[in-house]
């Protein structure tokens, strides 16, 4: 990460320390995972799980079979977090984000896939 970078993964593991968090999932990028590893220093040291990036989709599916009712975070990219969306939503309302805008940040209850 640049130190902009750092600064914005402290302020994120900051705003999220008083959140339940059980489980995190990043991406196996640096960046990423050095951003999911800020948040799970001050989110009580919930697992983090890596992956290869194309693989959050079966790692998502998973989470809702096997561990339904957690709370997690998943530390993705611009493409792969509307990706993940849409397919939690069964819709295509999600386009990809700028590879310049890090201010979003999205909160999904599910009952299941689609």
């Amino acid at each position: 990460l640049t130190a902009e970078g750092q600064v914005r993964a402290v302020r994120l593991g900051d705003l999220l320390s008083g959140t339940r968090i059980d489980r995190i999932g990043s991406s196996n990028l640096k960046r990423n995972l050095q951003t999911a590893e800020a948040v799970q220093r001050n989110a009580g040291e919930p697992d983090l799980e890596v992956f290869a990036p194309e693989l959050v989709y079966e790692w998502a599916q998973d989470l809702l079979i096997q561990a339904p009712g957690q709370h997690v975070l998943y530390v993705g990219h611009s493409n792969t977090v509307p990706e993940l969306l849409n397919r939690l939503t069964g819709s295509g309302l999600y386009a990809d984000i700028p590879e310049s805008d890090y201010t979003r940040f999205y909160v999904v209850v599910s009952k299941g896939l689609g």
